[in-house]
């Protein structure tokens, strides 16, 4: 069988390293060692390590210093570890924005905020080797630059911040492998941006979010709440706000999905939700709510009669910000005999909400549609810088 340049060039690693474990002094038996081992069927390009355990020599009657034997200890390539790059926290990033703030209501009690929906970020890499996204880089940017526009007190993600389909309970499919480090590298730049535009950033965890921890329990129990040594008030290694930094971002972890919720008045709560009726939502609860989950745009509100007083409550979405076409894995998304996503509009809406709210608890809710990579906002048309694929 011919060799390749890499197989020869293995080869004669694993020869060197059998030669300086015999020390170079018998070539005779270096043969017969090399000969012993092909012939239980070891390659030497597979050789990763060898260590000579002992080297005996022999004097004969004459004094002459004869090899005698020695003893060797090898071990395969692959057993020094895995020769990718496992999943990792990115390398730390600074943002330089501008400190003028462009729009805002301070100075009167009124403060601003940004509430940016389900990114869902994760990618497919496609048989070319491109990274095909689930979330919509355009929506995203647009986002970005209302964000920077409103330069908010406060940002809010609602959750499924993360998609990590490599560990979700659905169909798998084969351009899932290798993807989980792009996504994080993707997500903790884009929350680098978000801390560095925003007064105070929360992160709300999601369902999909939660993959890991539950992955985690399911398929390897012994890793689970493992935390780098002696950081015990850390995160752990394999969990959401290790992983995106969000300590060294500033950013707040609401964990503890499905109940895990902010305030951002006393009778305005954003959560990630399970439910997908807003109706349902304004029905139940006892104060105003702002979720994710659903993808889908829009708001209800409701009056209660309190001791002969009106109360006034309102239950909203501001859609998502991954990809409406098909793109994100779901019930209803399908792969094409290629690996591509097949093109089918989800009944999805992209869009960001803003909240601008009192000291008092008064609050007044604003939808801002994203569509095609553009959004109006204030006055002002947003359009995508990104020419990425998105929502075409």
């Amino acid at each position: 069988m011919t060799q390749s340049v890499e197989d020869k060039a293995a080869y004669a690693k694993g020869r060197e390293m059998l030669v300086r474990a015999g020390k170079a002094g018998n070539t005779t038996s270096l043969g017969k060692l090399v000969e012993t081992l092909e012939e239980q069927g070891v390659d030497l390009a597979d050789l990763g390590q060898v260590k000579a355990l002992w080297h005996k020599t022999t004097v004969d009657a004459d004094g002459v210093e004869k090899y005698s034997g020695s003893s060797v200890m090898l071990t395969p390539s692959w057993d020094s570890g895995p020769k990718w790059q496992p999943v990792d926290q990115p390398a730390p990033v600074r943002v330089s924005v501008p400190k003028t703030r462009t729009t805002g209501t301070g100075g009167s009690g009124w403060r601003t905020a940004v509430i940016l929906p389900d990114p869902q970020i994760g990618f497919r890499r496609l048989p070319d080797g491109t990274l095909d996204p689930f979330h919509d880089p355009r929506a995203i940017d647009v986002a970005m630059q209302i964000l920077e526009f409103e330069r908010p007190d406060l940002a809010i993600w609602l959750g499924d911040y993360l998609d990590l389909a490599q560990m979700g309970r659905f169909r798998q499919e084969p351009e899932f492998v290798a993807t989980m480090q792009p996504a994080i590298d993707y997500g903790y730049g884009l929350m680098a941006r978000t801390a560095a535009l925003a007064g105070e950033v929360r992160l709300i965890e999601g369902n999909h979010d939660k993959r890991i921890t539950t992955y985690v329990i399911e398929n390897a129990m012994a890793a689970y709440g493992v935390r780098r040594g002696a950081k015990t008030d850390e995160w752990p290694v394999l969990s959401v706000p290790y992983l995106l930094r969000l300590d060294e971002l500033g950013v707040r972890y609401v964990d503890g999905y499905p109940n895990g919720a902010t305030y951002i008045t006393n009778d305005l709560c954003c959560i990630h939700g399970v439910k997908t009726d807003l109706t349902s939502v304004a029905n139940e609860s006892q104060v105003s709510v702002i979720q994710g989950h659903m993808h889908r745009a829009g708001a209800v509100y409701k009056t209660r009669n309190s001791r002969g007083k009106p109360v006034f409550t309102m239950a909203a979405s501001p859609g998502c910000l991954c990809r409406i076409d098909g793109g994100v894995p779901s019930s209803k998304s399908s792969i094409t005999v290629r690996g591509t996503p097949a093109k089918a509009w989800e009944n999805w809406q992209q869009g960001v909400g803003i909240v601008r709210y009192h000291d008092d608890g008064r609050f007044a809710w604003e939808q801002v549609m994203i569509f095609e990579g553009r959004a109006v906002h204030a006055g002002r048309v947003f359009v995508s810088n990104d020419e990425n694929k998105g929502a075409e």
